[in-house]
């Protein structure tokens, strides 16, 4: 069974031109796991939206906000992050093929959505902002040192920390092993 998309609708019908509206609400922890990947929602995501209705555009603006949990990308802790992200957007009402001609006057502007109807579902302006603020890599810190490539000691809680055998991990191929299993499996065969 498919989970519904939750829905932030606005009603064009009982909008007035050059007016602006404002709609609040959240999106619960459990409805953001279909848009996250490794990350952990901590809180509700929050979102405040800004619409302006002109006559036949409407010009959509605001902010979401959610706290998520991840692995720090150097030392795999995990770690919580703020995510803020911006919501911007221009609704043209008609559809693509009716509007080509509009479409060389706003090649400049981004973002912007053909709409038919009395009512434009503003989830995915929501949804694409929250995306888009994540970043690619969680960091515990800026100055997270990570761990040690050899042993996997965590250089933040030791920062002198040094291998023994550095030598040999040095010395010591990526692929020694299958090389040595290779000669291996050779050998076993010409006998």
């Amino acid at each position: 069974m498919m989970k519904e998309v939750p829905e932030i609708k606005f009603h064009l019908s009982d909008a007035q031109t050059n007016q602006q509206y404002s709609i609040e609400g959240t999106i619960r922890q459990q409805d953001l796991e279909k848009l996250l990947d490794t990350q952990t929602a901590l809180t509700d995501l929050s979102y405040l939206i800004q619409i302006f209705k002109a006559k036949d555009e409407i010009f959509v603006s605001g902010e979401v906000e959610c706290l998520l949990e991840d692995l720090c990308y150097r030392c795999l802790k995990p770690t919580t992050q703020k995510i803020n992200g911006v919501i911007e957007a221009t609704y043209i009402y008609g559809n693509e093929n009716d509007t080509m001609a509009k479409e060389k006057q706003l090649e400049s502007l981004e973002n912007v959505i053909y709409y038919v109807g009395s009512e434009i579902d503003l989830f995915d302006r929501v949804a694409e902002a929250f995306i888009i603020a994540i970043p690619q890599r969680f960091l515990c810190s800026e100055n997270c040192k990570g761990l040690c490539p050899f042993c996997g000691e965590d250089l933040n809680e030791n920062p002198d920390h040094q291998c023994e055998p550095v030598e040999d991990f040095e010395e010591e191929s990526v692929f020694s092993k299958l090389t040595e299993l290779k000669e291996h499996l050779n050998d076993h065969q010409n006998q």
